[in-house]
């Protein structure tokens, strides 16, 4: 074989065997280098296997196929020469091969690719993996190898020794994220970069880490004047950290805060954080306190707004609080939510205070759920409530009630809660639409909708067999043609087709009449189900389009192509090259689809 790079192992014992060729080192060497597919590996993907060897042999035969081609014709196309011709392309695999290195905390192979690949730079991305992998020694090496100098207040080379190392700004930040003060000491003792000392801050309290935060602060880091810590307490909020909220107040960081209670409910940080946060807001006394407080969380809203990225939903205490905390089952948060706004003057959590419309969105997503003790105990919440009118004085006011929807029931069968739908016909008196027995069926609930058919009257449409054909629900589909008449659509084996349920195609082709469309064959070469495209193929008339292929190409199915190609006529459209090359097909196996087809 080529000078330098030997035969593979098992070439040779393969010829050790035959005594009449173990000779002729020229054949051993062309079958090694026919068998030999490793050399074509991406640098990166060759990092995987921790192997030197196979390092050193992709290494090799890069430096050898370019020294060929270029004494023969001129230089020819080869990752493996690409590497060390293309200035971009090295950087981009010494990044990912460094990073692969660093996963497997394997520093003999990062110093192979230091040495052996020139001109390089170590990205901040790859200290940033380093420092959050906890990878001391190889930060360590990345020091003492860097050449980078500070000179006139920037960063320079110095030539021929080591490589540029790009530390970046949020090294630091990685490395408290992570809980590695070491790498912080070491860091600030040994490295000179230009660390942001205010992201770590930032990340040192949303961390918990109240010592680094005293550290950092004692380094001159520091919040906005504009946030003034409102973006972590936020974060800390949604831990339950109370001893860092606790910390951030004694910092004068927690004035005219809104949002906070509501994230604590949400979260189910109630004993400790809500009830915290509660005791320590304003509460207005007056209509006027209570437009004024709010002109204000509206001003700090749009402010927090930018900052957290978000669009701040349910920044305030509201009917959006109670129904997030109901869905999530944090019963404690919905009854001290119930009892702590009782008289719904502050705050009503059943009404819409923009459209002053009563909301079941509480009860409805509890159901959804299927947080029955939720459910049961705004039920019960309400009937206290709701008492009879003559026993209310005219001018009383009634305090906030719960409701519930038709809603309730539907998203509870929806998503195969049979105890919640059982309790809300049982306890309530909303009922369902016809669409609840559709969507159980298309979830696959076989027991909620017998349950359904058994003690309601709504029925079902053709969407539920064909949502079950959808999902490839054979038994449910099964059962709806034996004991419903609504029967399905076209869409049943359209779709069945589509996600690659064979069973279901099979089923529905013996023993329905409503047949399919074009897009079922569409649709499974679309997504790579040959099997199904075969069965429509032999079993069915309607066929398929040229999208048929041209999706196929561009999910890389090939061998789908190469079917439709040899067994259908519809062909392709030249959006089949431009969707095979979309999906990372090789430039070989296009240039063959393309001579193919076009």
């Amino acid at each position: 074989m080529t000078d330098g790079i030997p035969p593979l192992l098992v070439v040779e014992l393969l010829f050790r065997a035959k005594n009449t060729v173990a000779h002729l080192s020229h054949v051993v060497e062309a079958v090694s280098l026919y068998l030999d597919s490793s050399v074509e590996l991406p640098l990166h993907k060759a990092c995987k296997f921790n192997s030197l060897k196979l390092l050193n042999r992709l290494y090799a035969s890069s430096s050898i196929l370019l020294q060929q081609t270029k004494n023969e014709t001129g230089y020819y196309w080869s990752l493996r020469t690409l590497i060390r011709r293309e200035t971009h392309y090295r950087q981009f695999q010494i990044t990912k091969s460094l990073m692969e290195a660093i996963r497997t905390q394997n520093l003999e192979i990062i110093t192979w690719i230091c040495t052996k690949v020139p001109r390089k730079t170590v990205t901040p991305e790859v200290v940033e993996l380093a420092t959050t992998t906890g990878s001391l020694p190889i930060l360590q090496y990345f020091c003492d190898n860097d050449n980078t100098v500070l000179a006139d207040r920037r960063f320079v080379a110095k030539r021929n020794v080591g490589f540029r190392v790009e530390w970046g700004s949020q090294i630091l930040s990685a490395a408290i994220a992570s809980h590695r003060g070491d790498i912080v000491w070491w860091l600030d003792n040994t490295v000179t970069a230009s660390f942001d000392w205010n992201k770590a801050l930032t990340t040192a309290v949303i961390s918990g880490d109240i010592l680094m935060a005293e550290w950092l602060l004692s380094q001159g880091a520091m919040w906005s004047r504009r946030s003034r810590g409102r973006c972590m307490a936020h974060d800390v909020v949604s831990q339950g950290r109370l001893d860092v909220l606790r910390w951030l107040e004694n910092r004068d960081c927690l004035d005219d805060i809104v949002g906070l209670v509501v994230i604590a409910a949400q979260c189910g940080h109630l004993e400790i954080v809500a009830k915290y946060l509660r005791i320590r807001a304003q509460i207005p006394t007056s209509a006027v306190e209570c437009v004024l407080q709010r002109t204000e969380q509206s001003t700090q809203l749009r402010e927090l707004s930018v900052q957290l990225d978000t669009k701040n939903e349910a920044t305030r205490v509201s009917w959006k609080t109670a129904a997030i905390a109901a869905g999530r089952g944090h019963l404690d948060v919905v009854r001290w939510l119930c009892e702590e706004y009782a008289n719904g003057q502050e705050v009503n959590l059943f009404v819409d205070y923009k459209t002053d419309k009563k909301i079941s969105a509480a009860m409805d997503t509890a159901a959804r759920n299927g947080r029955l003790e939720v459910l049961e105990y705004l039920h019960n919440l309400q009937k206290s409530i709701d008492t009879p009118l003559k026993k209310r004085k005219r001018d009383e006011m009634s305090p906030p009630s719960p409701i519930c929807s038709k809603a309730a029931m539907d998203e509870a069968a929806a998503n195969g809660h049979l105890s919640v739908v059982q309790w809300l016909h049982e306890n309530r008196t909303e009922g369902c639409s016809i669409e609840d027995v559709d969507a159980a069926a298309a979830g696959g609930h076989l027991d909620v909708v017998r349950w359904l058919h058994e003690h309601r009257k709504e029925g079902c449409t053709t969407a539920a067999m064909d949502g079950a054909a959808r999902n490839g629900h054979l038994e449910m589909i099964q059962w709806l043609n034996d004991n419903t008449s609504a029967g399905c659509t076209t869409a049943a084996m359209d779709h069945s087709a589509m996600n690659g349920h064979i069973a279901v195609v099979k089923w529905l082709h013996e023993h329905r009449n409503e047949e399919c469309t074009v897009a079922a064959m569409n649709g499974a070469a679309a997504n790579g189900f040959l099997n199904v495209v075969k069965f429509l193929h032999c079993n069915r008339t309607e066929g398929c389009t040229t999208a048929a292929m041209d999706n196929a190409a561009k999910g890389g199915h090939l061998q789908i192509v190469q079917w439709l190609h040899c067994h259908r006529e519809e062909g392709c459209t030249r959006a089949a090259i431009d969707n095979a090359a979309a999906s990372g097909v090789s430039l070989f196996t296009l240039c063959m689809f393309a001579d193919m087809h076009c």
